[in-house]
Order: C-alpha cells, then sequence, then structure tokens
C-alpha cells in the first residue's frame, strides 16, 4: 500500500529575525528620503535608483518568510525548504528504516551527532527528532514538529525496535 502525508510547518520570526527587518527598513526609509533629497539635481537616475532599492529592501525583506516542508512517500522522508514563496532549496532525503533513534526530543536522550536540522514550528513540546547515518552529510540530527497525519505515516515505516 502507498504513503502519502506532507505538511508546511512557517518558520516563527525570532527577536534576531524582527531586529534585521526593522533595520532594513529605517535604512531604506533613510536612503529612499536621501536619495529622493538628491533628485532635485539628477531627477530622473536618482528616481530609478530609489524604486531599485525599495524593490531590493522588499525582496531581502520577504526573503526572510521561510516555511519548511515534510514530505513522507513510501518510507522516504523528504525536508524542503520554502523561501518567501518564491524558492524551493531541497535540504534532504532519508529512509525511514535508516533511523536509528526517533522520539520526542525533550524525552528521548541522543547520541551526540556532526550536522543538525531544526525545522520546526518555535513550539519545542512538540519537537520530534531522528538520528541518521546519511550517505553525504555523515551523521545527522533532524529535529522537526510533525503533525498527526505525517507521524503516523513516519511510525508505519520505522524499524520495530523504534515504534
Amino acid at each position: 500500500m502507498d504513503t502519502f502525508a506532507e505538511q508546511l510547518v512557517v518558520k516563527p520570526m525570532t527577536p534576531q529575525d524582527q531586529l534585521k527587518k526593522t533595520g532594513l527598513i529605517l535604512v531604506t526609509v533613510v536612503l529612499c528620503l536621501g536619495l529622493t533629497y538628491l533628485s532635485l539635481t539628477f531627477m530622473p537616475l536618482i528616481l530609478l535608483v530609489v524604486c531599485a532599492v525599495a524593490y531590493g529592501a522588499y525582496f531581502l525583506i520577504t526573503g526572510m518568510n521561510v516555511e519548511y516542508e515534510y514530505s513522507v512517500t513510501n518510507g522516504e522522508l523528504d525536508v524542503d525548504k520554502i523561501i518567501a514563496k518564491r524558492k524551493r532549496k531541497h535540504m534532504l532525503t532519508v529512509k525511514i528504516s535508516d533511523f536509528e533513534t526517533f522520539g520526542l526530543e525533550s524525552e528521548a536522550k541522543f547520541d551526540n551527532t556532526v550536522t543538525t536540522f531544526l525545522v520546526g514550528d518555535g513550539d519545542e513540546e512538540h519537537y520530534y527528532a531522528a538520528d541518521f547515518q546519511h550517505e553525504s552529510l555523515g551523521r545527522v540530527r533532524l529535529v522537526f514538529s510533525p503533525n498527526e497525519r505525517v507521524l503516523e505515516a513516519i511510525r508505519s515505516s520505522l524499524k520495530r525496535g523504534l515504534r
């Protein structure tokens, strides 16, 4: 029987992200006002530069909006990062049967790993963690926050000792 489950998780804004956005907006406003003041002399060229600066700021600010997509298909877990709903970056693909450990991150003790992927929704009580050996990344710990449907699809593909 084929199994398929997917979930989109929006990355919450951290105080650092909010500070970056606020700083970028302030710099853009000051730069645009300064360039507009200069436009008395070089009107067409400065207005073009003001538009380019405003668009660049918009592009950078919206680029901070990040979502993660978990897809479980026939025993494989794919994790993708979606940036500003305009760019998708594939993070990793792993067979669920390769998981060495799996469970709530707060309850389970895991071995030290080399690479950690944190792809959660900010609610640390519901973070699950899985340790596994990846062919190109080495030892990996994936920390994520699946919903019930994705969690059931993962559990059905786990090794018997981890269920």
